[in-house]
């Protein structure tokens, strides 16, 4: 699940809480050990670390 959340600098950014975080980055190395992985598209979105 996404949730926006809004730093005091105005900017919106969507934070990905941990359960989905973690099962999408297992998806992400079981397809790369598979040789499915592929670059995505660059879509112009810049995005910022929350640090």
């Amino acid at each position: 699940m996404q949730t926006p959340y809004q730093p005091p600098n105005g900017d919106t950014a969507m934070v990905t809480d941990t359960g989905t975080a973690a099962q999408s980055l297992a998806r992400a190395v079981q397809l790369w050990h598979e040789g499915k992985a592929h670059r995505r598209r660059r879509t112009g979105f810049r995005c910022r670390a929350i640090c």
